[in-house]
């Protein structure tokens, strides 16, 4: 196609600028877009604009649509689309999810007694959503007698679920409807009562744990427990004795316990350990005695027991297994004869398996420069078996269980690609890049073997960096349609994750929040300097809270980065964190600040994306949000594309896609999601001029 025949795109929307002043007793600030915000999501003026950003987007999609069709096809070669999960035991049934060719969601199946028993479907997805524009399962419990299902949908995208329950033996559905839950469920052992968990109607902070009785009006479900302090999340959930029911309330710096016996779930709960600002902590019973994981006078965390009587109070604990600094203590598993704990040493999991003399019989380490090691479900505690997971960037995904008597491996579940995949045609590497005030900043590093580090070669780097959540170095399907294509992609673990413990998250939030950015920065330089990329050929990747740090990054060091892909991406951090009725704010004072406090206030203001864009040249941007959604509400992006539009002094177009039937996770559904990761990728190798619809195998 010759350049006289390529369509011009129309201009960017342009939304008229309306005074709008931010007043705090810290400062004021002039918001000319705040008008885009609209609570209901009905304004007329409003959907006019959304429907003229995604407009300029599907124009401009024209020029790279043929390689993200392309793109999509052949990721999708690469998955299993008639495939099953490995079978869990409970209860001497075997449970299962499977997926259909072209159905886009799992259908949820067990088999009665054996593995060989009759196959019943027990929850399909597709039937419950279709001819929804959205549809999603947030949870699904089966009761200890096999015979109810609670499941948890949601027909919206905004994580508001409502809960309903079906009759299995029958196949009936119960007129029971549970509305404006959060989709934490949990039966007790009589198999009559249903506990769940119901959101706050304005701020849909999950706070109320009721107990529904099949058959009962849901306005007569009795309050169990109700969290008043609203930087708190609540959850339900068995222990896996099953002999308790357990309810776990959480914020950004402490955790809660009660407990009820499971029997009786009349009982009044009792409390395992006071929340006391800065101690985490969870746990699960076995035996007479509840183990708890906490960093209790141990930031990366250690194992305590307690004994069923002396709960209550955590000077009761004892030290199980004490606590090692720089081994962080991720999770655990209970079995009658062992005990399995997950682990993570330089940013890399293991998984440990001792015995109650916390004796070690076990290690599984990593056979990758970079692999991740996780505990898979294990309900029996009786076992002498341990279900695990592994997966790297040149491993496909594998669930593996170990015969602790025979020392016997065994693959259940090995991720298969339809159109193949070699994995010496790949290669990983950890990398570690040194950050402005010496600390070393890990990276992990996907490339065709054959690619060599002459800088002349593009990267892809993807960062999150918050909540203390790791982005753990995993097989992507997707990530490889980059690296044939000559793309390096990169995850950036910055400060903010968990990656190398405790302190490596409390370096990267409130007041040192700043240090999440300049690491991303500094690890960016560092494969530019070490040849892994050209200048001029970085672009970089983040959603949510990764979207956050790409705004600031952008407006830092828009000169390292050629294009970004913003996904629904928290933007707004002041005008949002002022707003208590919003979702997320008052939990989250403790990651990035409280406005109401001066020192808080000035620190957010130097880096909040939406009030620190100025005139300078910014890199290509692809942004996408979801109008349903309810974590990073749809108009932060929309605003901050209005105001970078005013602000930038280049050519570079800012597209803004807008999906105006999903929230916070996306669309509903594994093809449409597998889609949009193909318009994402396509969009960068476009910019990037990498435009061939086939790579050599």
């Amino acid at each position: 196609m010759s350049l006289a025949a390529v369509p011009v795109p129309p201009a960017a929307p342009a939304p008229e600028r309306r005074d709008h002043l931010h007043v705090s007793a810290f400062g004021t600030r002039h918001d000319p877009y705040h008008w885009l915000r609209d609570d209901t999501r009905s304004a007329p003026e409003v959907l006019a604009h959304l429907a003229n950003e995604n407009a300029y987007f599907a124009a401009h999609r024209e020029a790279f649509q043929p390689l993200e069709d392309a793109l999509y096809v052949e990721m999708l070669g690469r998955i299993e689309e008639d495939d099953s999960s490995p079978p869990v035991c409970w209860h001497g049934d075997w449970y299962y999810s499977v997926t259909r060719k072209g159905l886009a969601h799992p259908i949820e199946m067990r088999r009665r007694g054996s593995l060989d028993g009759p196959e019943e479907i027990l929850l399909d997805a597709n039937q419950r959503g279709a001819g929804l524009p959205y549809y999603d399962i947030g949870n699904w419990s089966v009761s200890r007698d096999g015979r109810w299902l609670a499941w948890a949908e949601d027909l919206t995208g905004r994580r508001q679920y409502v809960v309903r329950l079906r009759d299995l033996h029958t196949g009936t559905d119960l007129p029971d409807r549970l509305e404006r839950c959060s989709g934490s469920l949990a039966w007790a052992n009589d198999c009559q009562t249903l506990l769940y968990v119901q959101n706050h109607p304005e701020t849909l902070r999950s706070y109320q744990v009721r107990a529904h009785v099949r058959g009962a009006r849901p306005a007569r479900d009795r309050l169990i427990y109700e969290e008043a302090d609203e930087a708190f999340y609540t959850d339900v959930q068995l222990s896996t004795s099953e002999r308790y029911l357990m309810i776990a309330v959480s914020s950004t710096v402490s955790d809660e316990v009660r407990v009820l016996p499971a029997r009786n779930p009349r009982a009044r709960p009792r409390l395992l350990a006071k929340r006391h600002r800065d101690v985490h902590y969870e746990a699960d019973h076995i035996g007479q005695a509840w183990i708890v994981r906490t960093d209790w006078r141990a930031p990366d965390g250690r194992l305590m027991m307690v004994p069923e009587w002396a709960i209550g109070d955590r000077w009761h604990w004892q030290e199980l297994l004490p606590g090692r600094p720089g081994e962080m203590l991720e999770s655990f598993e209970l079995f009658r004869s062992f005990l399995a704990v997950e682990e993570r040493s330089a940013g890399i999991t293991r998984l440990r398996v001792l015995d109650w003399q916390m004796q070690e019989l076990l290690r599984i380490d990593p056979r990758d420069a970079a692999g991740t090691l996780a505990l898979e479900s294990n309900p029996d505690q009786n076992s002498r078996v341990l279900r695990y997971s592994y997966s790297s960037p040149v491993t496909p995904d594998q669930v593996r269980e170990r015969d602790l008597d025979t020392g016997i491996d065994t693959v259940l579940k090995q991720q298969v690609l339809p159109s193949g995949f070699d994995p010496t045609q790949y290669a990983v590497r950890r990398l570690w890049a040194p950050a402005a005030d010496g600390a070393q900043i890990p990276i992990t590093l996907l490339t065709r073997a054959d690619h060599q580090p002459d800088g002349k070669g593009a990267l892809l780097a993807y960062g999150y960096g918050a909540y203390g959540h790791t982005i753990d170095p995993e097989f992507r399907v997707s990530a490889l349609s980059l690296v044939d294509r000559g793309v390096a992609f990169a995850l950036l673990h910055v400060r903010g994750g968990e990656d190398l413990g405790k302190r490596w998250y409390d370096q990267g939030r409130l007041l040192a929040k700043t240090n999440t950015f300049t690491d991303f920065i500094a690890a960016t330089e560092y494969l530019i300097s070490a040849g892994w990329a050209a200048p001029g050929q970085v672009c970089a990747e983040g959603g949510s809270a990764g979207g956050l740090l790409m705004g600031a990054v952008a407006n830092l060091r828009p000169d390292l980065y050629h294009a970004m892909l913003l996904q629904v991406p928290f933007l707004d951090c002041l005008s949002t964190m002022e707003d208590a009725s919003l979702p997320l704010t008052t939990n989250e004072y403790d990651e990035w600040g409280n406005p109401a406090k001066a020192h808080h206030y000035r620190a957010m203001g130097r880096w909040s994306p939406y009030d620190n864009l100025r005139p300078q040249a910014y890199p290509r941007m692809l942004v996408t949000s979801g109008l349903h959604d309810s974590q990073v509400q749809y108009w932060e992006p929309v605003k901050w594309v209005a105001r970078l539009r005013d602000v930038k002094t280049d050519p570079h177009p800012v597209l803004l896609h807008l999906d105006l039937d999903a929230g916070h996770g996306g669309p509903a559904g594994r093809y449409a999601r597998l889609r949009e990761i193909a318009t994402d990728y396509a969009f960068v190798l476009h910019s990037l001029g990498r435009n061939a619809l086939t790579v050599a195998p």
